[in-house]
């Protein structure tokens, strides 16, 4: 039984297809506007699904603003559902769906070619396939026609995908290029690139010339057989690649003078040189490309984000100005969501100084300082041997423990717990500026004491009652302990900034729901206009900590989210229900 919401483009291509066994102008042209309604009609039913039929998220409001504006429609069906349309390009749907806009509008004196009524008629079928999981029935393809070469192309680059998840390896980009660079020998590489180039090339030209669509359905029919019996078409990386793949990375910077903007294309020269698959607008971004897209696909497909931070680069990101300040909420995101490690975006000092040039949303994140131009080699060095893990200097293993006879009994009576040892680092925290960092760098001993709060150590001291706060946001367990012993504390706001300048999410649950418990207006006005806290954080502070939702938030993250997330909000329920009772 089909999927309801597939019977409508269903009953629109049977249509079509009861018209196309005429060779009748009349009839190929409403055969040609049939398919074409077909296919928009898959587009916004495919839109219009909650995410458990279609299986990925759209932003209402992106469907809205786009209206009846086919081609926004196509971009939106791309920028979320872009994996599940392998096969076909939004350009071939464009390029057809202006033809049917020509025979609606301009009478019916205009014919059109049969190829690309068979052309369309193919893409709508992958398109179900793709989509819906559906095939139209009755519809017999040509062995030799534009349908039947844009079909095999579609199973063919269906068979690449599945393939190379097997490998391991990121399918954002075009598989060829992955495939060129290790994973298929050089001759097929070459035939599917020549096919591909041949089947855009057909479905987009003016005239249509039968030879050479028989020629390349013959060719795409050779590869699909060498794939689909098994032959040894996906062979092992070479011996010099072993496992390491082309890492790749895009660059953000603001556009500024001639010479910063030449300057930004040679360290991209050298990254690619140096084997790095570097991302540029300079030569990525063509004309016609949504903006906005190319910037989010670019930074959540790389493996590290490079900026190039200049002052202006520091004003347009605190700002949130132009394509810097859309990119930083980008990043953002990502190290929010743990999708990229913090040390995969590296801010790299161009002009003026660390605090001008540096945004403050990258904090105090280490940066390879490039200003001065006659060291460029070292630092670029730098710079690669970090996107490659290959450090300059490499930690040695840690040797067998010292034989140090009696003395050893010492060594453990020193090494006894002592308030006075936090009391120290307590101070130290607040003398720099209350950094999160001091906090991760705990021993064993005091992360248990954080932990677990004995009843018979005694803290009075503010700044040390402040501290163990923040430890417990970062490391668990009865920090609501530590939360009722801030109560009052002039400090308790210098925690919750700290806190909620890091990206950690079990840190961020905590402090939300202490942010809650407290219900302070000041703590919540002074940290929504704090600059160190991001935008994402401020909007679930709005969402839930004022308006008391944080556990139904936390709830629903748990039972939704199966990964690493969804644990962390788990074990944050799980400590609240158990130590935050009162």
């Amino acid at each position: 039984m089909k999927n309801t919401w597939a019977s409508g483009a269903i009953e629109l291509l049977s249509h079509a297809d009861s018209h196309m066994d005429s060779k009748a102008a009349f009839d190929q042209r409403i055969a040609f506007i049939s398919v074409d309604n077909a296919v928009e009609n898959i587009v916004r039913t495919f839109l219009a699904l909650p995410r458990s039929k279609s299986g990925v998220s759209i932003k209402k409001r992106e469907i809205d603003e786009a209206g009846n504006i086919f081609p926004k429609l196509l971009e939106i069906l791309y920028k979320y559902a872009g994996d599940k349309l392998i096969g076909i390009d939004d350009a071939d749907i464009e390029h057809y769906h202006r033809i049917r806009n020509t025979l609606y509008h301009q009478g019916t004196g205009l014919s059109v070619d049969e190829q690309y009524l068979t052309a369309y008629r193919g893409i709508a079928e992958v398109l179900l396939q793709n989509l819906f999981n559906e095939k139209a029935d009755g519809h017999q393809t040509e062995k030799i026609s534009l349908e039947t070469l844009i079909l095999n192309w579609n199973r063919i680059e269906q068979i690449a995908k599945k393939e190379i998840e097997k490998l391991g390896i990121s399918t954002s980009y075009k598989w060829e290029e992955k495939f060129i660079h290790s994973h298929i020998s050089e001759e097929t590489a070459k035939k599917i690139s020549e096919l591909r180039k041949a089947r855009n090339t057909l479905v987009h030209s003016t005239e249509v010339d039968n030879d050479d669509i028989k020629f390349w359905v013959n060719r795409s029919n050779e590869i699909l057989k060498e794939f689909e019996k098994g032959k040894k078409v996906f062979d092992s990386p070479p011996p010099t690649m072993g496992k390491t793949k082309n890492p790749v990375c895009f660059i953000s910077y603001a556009q500024e003078s001639d010479e910063h903007y030449t300057w930004v294309r040679q360290l991209a020269e050298y990254l690619q040189r140096n084997g790095v698959n570097t991302i540029l607008d300079q030569w990525d971004l063509r004309p016609g490309m949504d903006i906005a897209h190319f910037m989010e696909k670019s930074i959540s497909s790389s493996d590290y984000v490079i900026l190039i931070c200049t002052p202006l680069f520091s004003e347009k990101a605190n700002e949130g100005v132009g394509g810097v300040g859309y990119e930083k909420n980008i990043v953002t995101s990502e190290i929010f969501k743990e999708i990229k490690p913090e040390t995969n975006i590296v801010p790299i000092l161009r002009t003026g100084d660390n605090k001008a040039a540096i945004p403050r949303y990258l904090g105090l994140k280490k940066y390879i300082d490039f200003r001065d131009d006659k060291n460029f080699e070292i630092n670029a060095e730098e710079l690669i041997r970090h996107i490659y893990k290959i450090p300059k200097f490499q930690k040695p293993s840690p040797g067998q423990f010292p034989q140090l006879g009696a003395s050893n009994s010492q060594r453990t009576k020193n090494n006894a717990f002592s308030i006075s040892n936090i009391d120290a680092i307590s101070i130290n925290w607040k003398e720099q500026g209350y950094p999160y960092f001091l906090v991760e760098g705990l021993e064993e001993i005091h992360k248990a004491f954080v932990r677990h709060p004995p009843s018979n150590i005694q803290v009075n001291n503010p700044v040390t009652l402040a501290f163990l706060l923040l430890s417990g946001f970062h490391f668990g367990g009865n920090w609501c302990y530590w939360l009722s012993r801030n109560i009052g504390n002039a400090l308790i706001y210098n925690v919750f900034e700290s806190c909620l300048s890091v990206s950690y999410r079990g840190p961020l649950y905590r402090s939300l729901f202490a942010l809650q418990y407290l219900g302070d207006q000041t703590i919540f006005s002074n940290i929504l206009e704090s600059n160190g806290v991001n935008e994402i954080t401020k909007n679930l502070i709005q969402s839930f900590a004022i308006p008391g939702n944080v556990i139904e938030y936390l709830t629903q993250v748990a039972s939704e989210d199966k990964g690493k997330t969804g644990q962390r909000a788990a074990v944050v329920l799980k400590e609240i229900s158990q130590y935050c009772k009162s």
